[in-house]
């Protein structure tokens, strides 16, 4: 496990496998609350409990949700010193860290991302939230996460639909820079990227989440419209 990234206080770590991954988090201990989705539960076996499992899909991303994460937490007797690990894509990171940002006034979260888009921007600048009538990312905090680990195995088993809309966030984030060593890899290692070679994920991921890291240190908390450039594929959806 290899720290490669610090960014408002959150260490982001690359890690070499999912053995690696597996292990890094084993040191956490027990003292701990693992949120996951209905696919993403099925990639540790055994769940550690305390767990919530929550249904796939942006539905979830609800008051409904967040209550089920805080009861369970409560329920468990989890105090203050206690640690979310979230353990899937931009829902599941978004929920948990936004739980984690009110229970107790705040404890540990860690992210474990699971889809592209995730890995390579979602799980960096400390924005948390969920939907409240019909409006996306409307309720929520700013509450950068303690840890960022991101192990390109779970990569595998994205549909190739849900791939290449994460990649289409690094290719954003390649046309948001001066530095052109993120479209340079686009360009010529096309083949490598489409066989989600794990050396070539790493490489095009670490960059990105330098990209993001330059505009979030300019406007941690989007006051200044730094930031603005980063929501320009939401914006303009």
């Amino acid at each position: 496990m290899r720290e490669f990234l610090n960014c408002l206080g959150t260490k982001v770590f690359m890690a070499d496998s999912f053995t690696d991954l597996s292990y890094h988090v084993g040191t956490y201990g027990n003292n701990t609350l693992w949120v996951c989705d209905s696919n993403t539960a099925k990639m540790v076996r055994p769940l550690p409990k305390p767990n919530v499992i929550l249904e796939a899909g942006e539905s979830s991303k609800s008051f409904a949700c967040l209550e089920r994460i805080l009861s369970v937490a409560i329920d468990s007797g989890l105090g203050r010193d206690c640690t979310f690990i979230a353990l899937g894509g931009g829902m599941i990171c978004d929920i948990t860290a936004f739980a984690a940002s009110i229970y107790m006034r705040g404890c540990k979260v860690i992210l474990i991302p699971t889809t592209l888009v995730s890995m390579a921007s979602s799980c960096l600048g400390g924005k948390t939230s969920i939907n409240f009538k019909f409006a996306k990312d409307i309720v929520g905090s700013f509450f950068p996460a303690n840890e960022v680990l991101i192990c390109t195995d779970c990569l595998r088993s994205l549909t190739q639909k849900d791939y290449m809309n994460g990649f289409a966030e690094v290719l954003k984030h390649s046309l948001l820079t001066k530095d052109d060593s993120l479209f340079n890899i686009i360009a010529t290692q096309k083949q490598k990227i489409m066989d989600r070679d794990s050396e070539t994920l790493k490489q095009i991921i670490t960059i990105s989440l330098q990209i993001k890291k330059s505009y979030i240190d300019n406007d941690p908390y989007e006051r200044l419209g730094v930031r603005a450039a980063l929501n320009l594929g939401s914006t303009f959806a």
